[in-house]
């Protein structure tokens, strides 16, 4: 599976990354993915416009300002900056653009295929 399951806007949508949208991410932010998740560059924009790219082969009518009133109410109802950076990784990572994607077998393996390991 190369999406990852997240519940917005009162329903569950499919978080995808391709290079299509990681191309859409970098034009929308004006810095690359790995810029954007780097502990400093990391903020509310970030996510907005990483979860943009990874939304909207799902739902084209997609606008970064109605994924901001969806990111408010998840807020809202107790939802966090670091749940929401949970699954943007997930989903960056099963995307295997960063290489192969990890199995949750392989999560104690540290040769590769995860963001964060591109970013150290």
């Amino acid at each position: 599976m190369n999406y990852v399951e997240i519940e917005l806007g009162g329903k569950t949508r499919k978080l995808k990354f391709d290079y299509n949208a990681l191309c859409e991410v970098e034009a929308k932010a004006g810095k690359s993915v790995i810029q954007l998740m780097s502990a400093d560059n990391l903020g509310f924009g970030a996510v907005r416009a990483l979860l943009y790219g990874g939304l909207i082969w799902q739902d084209r009518g997609l606008t970064m300002d109605r994924l901001g009133q969806m990111l408010s109410e998840y807020m809202s109802n107790g939802g966090s900056l670091g749940d929401l950076m949970a699954k943007i990784s997930e989903a960056l990572n099963a995307s295997g653009l960063f290489g192969k994607p990890m199995q949750s077998d392989e999560a104690g393996d540290e040769s590769g295929g995860n963001v964060e390991g591109v970013l150290n």
